[in-house]
């Protein structure tokens, strides 16, 4: 099933906060109701990995 991801919260721009400074950002999920509808039932898994470089 395909999903959209979000980045929310927090400053998405300016000139950082440092090395060393922990910056806590939030990723939401979303599916949309035509996508999953006609899924058979069960347990969906997916590993999404996030790779932020300075």
């Amino acid at each position: 099933m395909p999903y959209t991801l979000t980045l929310t919260g927090g400053t998405q721009v300016g000139t950082g906060h440092g090395a060393g400074q922990d910056k806590t950002l939030t990723v939401d999920g979303s599916i949309a109701a035509t996508d999953f509808q006609n899924a058979p039932a069960g347990a969906y898994v997916d590993t999404v990995t996030l790779t932020i470089t300075p």
